[in-house]
C-alpha cells in the first residue's frame, strides 16, 4: 500500500515531481496536526537560533494514523556551506523530521513530538525530498571572521578555511588570532604571524610572546615580542627594529618607545631601535608639550628629555611644579622653590621660597621666610609677601591673613581688606 503524501507550502519554494501534490498556504493556513507540528517546529527551532525566513512541511501518516513531519526551513547558513566546500550561492536548507507519539487528542500538545532527525539539506529548486545530502560537523570548533574565512578547530588543533571551505591555514596550531600584523598563531608553545592571504610564517624566529596590542608609534607602528626572555619590537614588516635584548619594552602616549635592561630605561629610535639616551635613567615618562619626564633614584632627583634625548632640564631637582602660571614652571632643589621659565628652562628666580601655589594667569603664591604674598612670572611682588596665610577656598575665592585680617579676592579682584595690599 502506498502511503499518501501531501506537501504544505509557504510561498518560498517549489518542488518539481509529478507524484506529489502541492499548494501554497501561509503559516497560519496549517490546521489540525499540521498546525500543531508546526508549533513544535517553532518551539525547537527558537531554542536553537533564529527562524528561517521560510519553511515547508511535508506529512507522511501510516495505517495507525501516527504522522511524522518533515519541515524544512530555507537558510543560507555559511558555516556548513564553508564547511563542506559548496559555493558562495549555494542555498542550504535547515531539515528536520518531527515523529508524533501516537497520542490521540483533540487539542494540540507539542510535547507529543520529537525531533528524530535534525540535519541540513543541500539541493537546488528543481530536486525532491529524497534528494537530502546529509551535513555533518567537520571541525569540534568554528569560529567565523567574516563572510570569507573561518577559523576551525579539529582534535585540538586549530587552522583556517576560506568560504568555499578550502584550508588556508593548516591544523596545527594550539591557538590562532587576528593581529593587524595578520594571523598571531601559538605552536608548541612558541608564537609567530602567519600571512592571513597564504598561511605562510612570515618569519623563521618563533617568539614566547606576541602582543595582542600594535600601538602606532609617531608614523609607525611596534609589537613587542619576548624571545629568550627578552623583549623588543617587531614592525609593520615583522622586521624587528628593536633587538630583543630588554627586559621590558613599552609606548608611551603612543609617541615614544622605550626600553628597560640592567635596571635602568632608555629612550628608543621607533625605525631603528638605536638608545637615544644613556642608560642612566631609572624611569622615563611622557610629561606634555613633546616632553618626557626623567628621574634618576639614588639622588632622588627629576629633569626632562626632548624626543630626541636630548636634556632640556637636567634631572637635578626634587620636585618640579607644572602648570604652576604661564610659561614657568617650579623647581625645588635643597629643599627651596625657584621660578623658572619653561621656554628657556632659564631660572627667573633664586631658589627662595618655602611653597609655591597657583593662582591665576602669570601670578604665583608665594612663602618665603614663613610669610605669604604673590609674584607674576618674572618674579616681581605683585602682592606683598607679609601675609601670616594664603589659600584658596573650594569655591575659587583666594584669601590672605594677617593676624585676624583677611585680604579676599573673587573673580581676580580684591573684595574685602584691600587695604592690606598697600
Amino acid at each position: 500500500m502506498r502511503l499518501p503524501i501531501v506537501f504544505l507550502f509557504i510561498a518560498c519554494t517549489t518542488f518539481v515531481n509529478a507524484q506529489l501534490t502541492t499548494r501554497e498556504v501561509p503559516v497560519s493556513g496549517f490546521k489540525g496536526s499540521a498546525q500543531c507540528a508546526w508549533q513544535a517546529y517553532t518551539d525547537y527551532v527558537k531554542k536553537q537560533s533564529a527562524m528561517p525566513d521560510c519553511t515547508t512541511i511535508a506529512t507522511t501518516a501510516d495505517f495507525l494514523q501516527v504522522k511524522q513531519y518533515f519541515i524544512i526551513g530555507s537558510w543560507v547558513d555559511t558555516k556548513v556551506r564553508t564547511q563542506h566546500n559548496e559555493l558562495r550561492n549555494t542555498r542550504l536548507y535547515y531539515f528536520i523530521t518531527l515523529q508524533h507519539n501516537g497520542n490521540k487528542s483533540t487539542n494540540c500538545n507539542t510535547a507529543d513530538y520529537k525531533v528524530t532527525t535534525p540535519y541540513y539539506v543541500d539541493r537546488t529548486r528543481n530536486t525532491t525530498i529524497q534528494d537530502i545530502r546529509i551535513a555533518t560537523a567537520l571541525y569540534d570548533k568554528y569560529d567565523l571572521l567574516s563572510s570569507d574565512v573561518a577559523f576551525v578547530k579539529q582534535k585540538g588543533k586549530w587552522g583556517m578555511i576560506d568560504h568555499y571551505g578550502n584550508v588556508k591555514v593548516p591544523l596545527i596550531y594550539d591557538s590562532l588570532a587576528m593581529h593587524s600584523l595578520g594571523i598571531r598563531a601559538l605552536q608548541d608553545g612558541e608564537w609567530n604571524i602567519l600571512d592571513w592571504r597564504t598561511g605562510k610564517k612570515k618569519n623563521t624566529r618563533q617568539y614566547s610572546r606576541i602582543s595582542s596590542s600594535f600601538p602606532k608609534v609617531k608614523d609607525t607602528r611596534l609589537a613587542a615580542v619576548e624571545y629568550e626572555g627578552k623583549q623588543g619590537f617587531i614592525n609593520e614588516a615583522y622586521e624587528e627594529v628593536v633587538p630583543a635584548i630588554y627586559d621590558e619594552v613599552k609606548v608611551l602616549a603612543f609617541m615614544y618607545a622605550i626600553g628597560r635592561r640592567n635596571g635602568k630605561t632608555v629612550l628608543l629610535d621607533e625605525h631603528t631601535g638605536k638608545e637615544l639616551t644613556p642608560l642612566k635613567y631609572d624611569d622615563i615618562r611622557y610629561h606634555a608639550d613633546d616632553l618626557l619626564s626623567v628621574g634618576i633614584r639614588s639622588t632622588n632627583t627629576y629633569g626632562f628629555i626632548d624626543g630626541s634625548g636630548k636634556e632640556v632640564l637636567p634631572p637635578v631637582y626634587n620636585e618640579i611644579v607644572t602648570y604652576l602660571a604661564k610659561d614657568v614652571i617650579g623647581v625645588k632643589k635643597n629643599g627651596m622653590y625657584a621660578i623658572m621659565n619653561k621656554n628657556t628652562y632659564q631660572a627667573v628666580t633664586g631658589f627662595k621660597y618655602e611653597k609655591l601655589k597657583r593662582m591665576w594667569g602669570d601670578t604665583i603664591m608665594v612663602k618665603q621666610d614663613g610669610k605669604w604674598g604673590a609674584v607674576n612670572s618674572k618674579g616681581q611682588v605683585v602682592i606683598p609677601i607679609k601675609f601670616d596665610d594664603g589659600n584658596d577656598k573650594l569655591n575659587g575665592d583666594i584669601y590672605f591673613k594677617l593676624k585676624d585680617q583677611t585680604v579676599l579676592f573673587r573673580d581676580k579682584q580684591c573684595v574685602e581688606g584691600c587695604s592690606l595690599l598697600e
